[in-house]
C-alpha cells in the first residue's frame, strides 16, 4: 500500500497506474481494490492467477500503457513526493533521442541507507554500463515507442532491466539525474538477492561484454575494467561449475 500511496501523493501525478499482480497469493488484490477506491487514478489491473514470470508480467504491462513515457515501479519501493516532477523537468524540451531518464535513488539494507550512482551523463551512463547497472529500476522513466523498438524486455539474461538499458542506451540517448526521490528497499527473499553468486557473476560479465561491443568503447580504462571482470569470471569456474537456475563505484569522468 505504501508504493501505491507514494504515486497518489506525487505533486506530478500519472494519468493511469497499470498494476501487474502476479501470482500473489496475499492480500495484493485486496489492497488494490481498496486503493482503486480511493484515487481519482485510472487504474488497470492485470491479474495472473499462477506466476508468468518477471519479464512476461513486464512486457504484459508495458502493452497496456497509452502514453508517451512509462514510469515503473516495484512493490517493495516508493517514491519520495517530487520524483516524477524532477523526472519531467528533465524530460521538458527533450528531442525524440532521449528515451531514458533515471534519478538517483536511496537504497535501503536493513538499518543502513546508502545513495545510488550520482548524476551521469549519455556518454558517462554508457560508460558505467559497461561496469555494471548503476540505475535503480523504480527510478526510471523510458519512452515506451523507443522501449517496444528495442524488443522491450527479452528473456536472455537474469539481469533483465541492465540488459534493457544496454539495448535502449546503443539506439537512443540517457542520462541519470540527481534527484534523491525513489527509495530502494533491498530484500533477502527477492529474486537476484536468490542467484547463485557464479552465475550472477558469469551474467553480470555478458552483460558488460554487450555493452562494450554496442557502445564502441575503447579507452584503456573501460578494457582493462572488462579484462578483470573475465577473470572473476574464470576464478568463478574454477571453484566449481557455473550454476543454472531455472529462474533464474561509477566513474563519473569525461
Amino acid at each position: 500500500r505504501r508504493t501505491l500511496d507514494s504515486i497518489n501523493n506525487q505533486k506530478y501525478r500519472p494519468k493511469k497506474i497499470v498494476i501487474i499482480i502476479n501470482g500473489c497469493k496475499d492480500q495484493t488484490m485486496e489492497i488494490v481494490d481498496d486503493f482503486s477506491f480511493q484515487t481519482d487514478i485510472t487504474i488497470k489491473k492485470i491479474f495472473y492467477k499462477k506466476n508468468v514470470g518477471l519479464v512476461n508480467a513486464l512486457n504484459a504491462g508495458l502493452n497496456c500503457c497509452e502514453s508517451e513515457w512509462v514510469a515503473r515501479i516495484d512493490a517493495d519501493d516508493y517514491w519520495l513526493e517530487s520524483h516524477l516532477e524532477n523526472i519531467r523537468v528533465s524530460i521538458l524540451g527533450a528531442n525524440k533521442d532521449l528515451s531514458l531518464v533515471a534519478g538517483t535513488a536511496i537504497i535501503k539494507d536493513g538499518n543502513r541507507s546508502i545513495v545510488s550512482a550520482g548524476a551521469l551523463n549519455h556518454f558517462q551512463l554508457k560508460r558505467a554500463l559497461i561496469r555494471d547497472n548503476p540505475i535503480v529500476h523504480s527510478s526510471v522513466v523510458y519512452r515506451l515507442e523507443s522501449v517496444k523498438s528495442v524488443g522491450m524486455y527479452n528473456h536472455c539474461s537474469i539481469f533483465e532491466d541492465y540488459h534493457l538499458w544496454i539495448r535502449l542506451l546503443s539506439k537512443y540517448s540517457g542520462h541519470i539525474i540527481k534527484s534523491d526521490m525513489c527509495v530502494h528497499e533491498r530484500n533477502e527473499f527477492s529474486m537476484t538477492a536468490n542467484i547463485h553468486r557464479s552465475y550472477s557473476i558469469n551474467e553480470r560479465f555478458k552483460n558488460q561484454l554487450s555493452a562494450f561491443m554496442l557502445f564502441d568503447m575503447t579507452d584503456i580504462k573501460t578494457i582493462i575494467y572488462l579484462i578483470l571482470s573475465f577473470f572473476r569470471v574464470v576464478v568463478s569456474i574454477s571453484r566449481g561449475s557455473i550454476y543454472v537456475s531455472d529462474n533464474p563505484k561509477v566513474d563519473t569522468s569525461p
